[in-house]
Parts: structure tokens; sequence; C-alpha cells
């Protein structure tokens, strides 16, 4: 079985913050956010 991994750049706002909240709900296996500021990068995962 194939693991479907994401790598999104810039999720701590705006397209990139959606577009990881979509792939959330795709129920891909693992969701690597990359951001430049660390609490909104937080805020995202919870």
């Amino acid at each position: 079985m194939e693991k479907r991994i994401a790598i999104v750049t810039g999720a701590s706002g705006g397209i990139g913050k959606e577009f990881t909240k979509i792939l959330i709900e795709e129920e891909v296996d693992e969701v690597w956010d990359v951001a430049r500021n660390k609490e909104k990068l937080a805020a995202l995962k919870g």
C-alpha cells in the first residue's frame, strides 16, 4: 500500500492554509506544512 504524502509551503495563511485543510479532509496519510510564521503554523495544528 502506498502512502499519500503532501508538502505545503506557505501553509500559515491564504491558499496554503486552505489547501492544507482540503488535504486533511481528503485523508492524505501525511501533510507536511512549511511556513515562516511559527505561531500561525502552530495554530493550524489545533
